[in-house]
């Protein structure tokens, strides 16, 4: 677990901060790896009916290289890979959350790491404005879209950060980055960020203030 941990902030760490995609892969495939040789041990993830969610999700994307045109098997291996690390990645994430520390080191991982990689972007984007308009990421952000979305991740993370973390200086600097990151994904112009973002930070304080499980489910399905 403790290994784990380490890995997945680091995976986090390495895709707002370098800009070579293979070194930013590196620490996936050591995950995928770990989570490989460990197989036994969390076998018991299948009783979720998440799991088999993520399952028929990941499941349906590999079906859909079927109908492209044309079909190439290279990018159908590609994909298959791609669905197995997310799937290995996801109960890895899974696990630590469950038994150990992954979720104040990444917590306080992303609130750095993010907050820097947010103003990196924001000063890159006043001193050489794109024809567009809008905050393309660095590292392996180069996307209005895709920064906006993991920048909105970092958010989510860090106010859960916020609303648990006992050490006062902890949640000075979440709010810091809460605000730094935050002016990154409006900058980015992505309206399927905002709503996005917006949803999951209501869905995670309606989950700090709602404990009964019915209550909360009809609250997210409202």
């Amino acid at each position: 677990i403790q290994v784990n941990s380490v890995l997945i902030v680091l995976c986090f760490a390495s895709v707002l901060a370098l800009s070579s995609q293979s070194a930013a892969s590196y620490p996936t495939y050591l995950l995928a790896i770990s989570m490989a040789l460990t197989v036994r041990s969390w076998s018991d993830v299948f009783s979720s009916s998440l799991v088999w969610l993520l399952i028929a999700l990941l499941g349906y994307l590999c079906l859909s290289v079927l109908w492209s045109d044309p079909l190439s098997a290279r990018d159908a291996l590609g994909l298959v890979m791609r669905a197995l690390l997310v799937f290995l990645f996801t109960v890895a994430m899974a696990e630590c959350q469950v038994r150990g520390q992954v979720p104040r080191w990444l917590a306080r991982a992303l609130a750095i790491v993010g907050s820097i990689a947010a103003t990196a972007a924001i000063a890159w984007f006043w001193i050489e404005p794109n024809r567009y308009g809008r905050l393309f990421g660095l590292g392996q952000l180069d996307n209005p879209v895709v920064a906006a979305l993991i920048f909105g991740a970092v958010i989510v993370l860090v106010m859960q950060m916020i609303i648990v973390e006992p050490d006062r200086r902890w949640r000075v600097i979440g709010w810091i980055s809460l605000i730094v990151v935050a002016a990154a994904v409006y900058l980015t112009g992505s309206r399927n960020s905002w709503i996005s973002v917006g949803c999951a930070l209501g869905i995670l304080l309606l989950a700090h203030r709602i404990q009964d499980r019915q209550r909360f489910i009809a609250s997210v399905v409202a």
